[in-house]
C-alpha cells in the first residue's frame, strides 16, 4: 500500500515535469517555426500508462524507495524505445531496424531515412525545451554544449544533418541580434 501511495505521488511529480518540458518545447518550437499542431501534441505518449508509470519509477521513485533502485530498468528501456517509435521528432524513429540497408553508397551503408522538415524542427525544439526544463538555462547557440557533445552520436542521414545545421545556424544569427 505504501509503495502505491509513493508511486502515485511520483506520477504527479512526473506529470508536472512533462508539462514544464512541453511548455518550453512549445516556446522553442515557435522560435524554430515548428508546426503548432506538432507542438501541442508533442510527447503526448508520455501520458500513456506504459510510459508515465515507468518514467515516474525511474526518475522519482528510485530516490524515495531503495527497492526501486535497480528494479525494472528493462521496463524503462522498453518504455523509452516505445517513446522513440511513437514520436517522429526523435531521430531514432527514422532508423531502419530490419538489418537490410536502404542504400549502399561507396561501400557505406545508409540505414536512416531523411527526416521531414517539421520533425527536424520539433526535434530541435525538444532539445532546447529539455535544456531549459532540466538545467534552468536557455542554451547559448554559439556554444551549445549539449549539441556539441552529442551531435556525433545523432545518427541521421546527410540531408537531415544539413537541415539541423541550417536551423541551428539561424538560431545563432537570431541570438546575436
Amino acid at each position: 500500500m505504501k509503495r502505491k501511495i509513493k508511486l502515485s505521488f511520483c506520477i504527479l511529480k512526473c506529470i508536472k515535469t512533462i508539462l514544464i518540458h512541453k511548455w518550453y518545447v512549445f516556446w522553442a518550437g515557435l522560435k524554430v517555426k515548428a508546426p503548432i499542431f506538432r507542438l501541442i501534441i508533442h510527447d503526448w505518449s508520455k501520458f500513456t500508462p506504459t510510459e508515465l508509470v515507468n518514467y515516474a519509477r525511474i526518475y522519482y521513485l528510485k530516490d524515495m524507495d531503495p527497492w526501486w533502485k535497480d528494479h525494472d530498468k528493462r521496463k524503462y528501456y522498453y518504455c523509452w524505445l516505445k517513446h522513440q517509435n511513437r514520436n517522429p521528432h526523435h531521430w531514432e524513429y527514422w532508423m531502419t531496424r530490419s538489418g537490410v540497408p536502404l542504400i549502399e553508397r561507396d561501400h557505406a551503408i545508409v540505414d536512416t531515412l531523411t527526416m521531414s522538415e517539421w520533425a527536424v524542427r520539433e526535434m530541435i525544439a525538444d532539445w532546447i525545451g529539455a535544456s531549459v526544463a532540466y538545467t534552468g538555462k536557455y542554451p547559448n547557440f554559439n556554444n551549445w554544449e549539449w549539441y556539441e557533445k552529442n551531435k556525433n552520436k545523432i545518427q541521421v542521414d546527410f540531408f537531415t544533418r544539413e537541415k539541423i545545421k541550417t536551423i541551428i545556424e539561424q538560431l545563432r544569427k537570431d541570438q546575436k541580434r
